[in-house]
């Protein structure tokens, strides 16, 4: 017997897909989902997560609250790889000891290796 679905889980519409319900994604692949608002900026994060070999896929949605701009910060052991789907993103570092500021548009893909300088983020739609 197939456990219920997610709450608000989306249907497929393709006819060439079944759902995989959340409770079974767990337990037999690792994978469950965490979606939220941070405090700190009111920004939107929808997560995809695995407890199998730590990975996470994250939809962020900017919200007029934030201004757009995500708080300074790095990572030490992760990679994270932005793709910007509809707007710009606006990508802040410090190079050499001097700031520099560059700015992606709409299907660009950025990576940023662990342990890089400390960053911001900024994304306009």
């Amino acid at each position: 017997m197939s456990s219920p679905p997610c709450q608000n889980a989306c249907d497929s519409d393709s006819g060439v897909e079944s759902p995989i319900h959340c409770s079974d994604a767990k337990a037999a692949h690792g994978i469950c989902t965490k979606h939220g608002c941070m405090h700190t900026n009111g920004e939107l994060r929808f997560r995809l997560n695995s407890s199998i070999d730590g990975s996470s896929y994250i939809r962020t949605q900017t919200s007029l609250e934030s201004g757009g701009w995500q708080t300074e910060h790095f990572h030490r052991r992760m990679r994270e790889t932005y793709i910007v789907e509809k707007g710009w993103i606006g990508y802040s570092e410090l190079a050499d000891a001097r700031p520099r500021f560059q700015k992606f548009t709409e299907a660009t893909v950025l990576r940023v290796n662990p342990d890089e300088a400390p960053r911001s983020t900024a994304c306009r739609f």
